[in-house]
């Protein structure tokens, strides 16, 4: 660079380019987070077709989930609608050893 002010401009322009970029990554980060946390406590839509609703979770829900992995001939999905927090109904389900061949 041939003058002082020509550096001075160079200088600010990375600087304010490296600023803008971790900003910019700072927000999508934060975005991105809230959005895994909101998919892992169960509150995402649920947009897959052919699905079955169970409602509740009670001392019925093995044998009826037992019962429909027995009948579908095809693989499904199943959404477990339960009152407590989705991680916590998940261990309740895999310590229950259900047998969920089909679903």
């Amino acid at each position: 660079f041939s003058s002082t002010s020509a550096c001075a401009v160079a200088l600010f322009a990375t600087v304010g380019g490296l600023v803008l970029v971790a900003v910019l990554l700072s927000v999508f980060e934060r975005w991105f987070a809230q959005h895994v946390a909101v998919c892992k406590d169960g509150h995402a839509p649920v947009i897959e077709d052919k699905h079955l609703i169970v409602v509740g979770y009670s001392s019925n829900t093995k044998p009826i989930l037992e019962e429909l992995g027995i009948a579908e001939e095809t693989e499904t999905t199943v959404v477990l609608l339960a009152e407590p927090p989705k991680a916590q109904t998940d261990e309740r389900v895999k310590s229950s050893n259900i047998n969920l061949d089909g679903l």
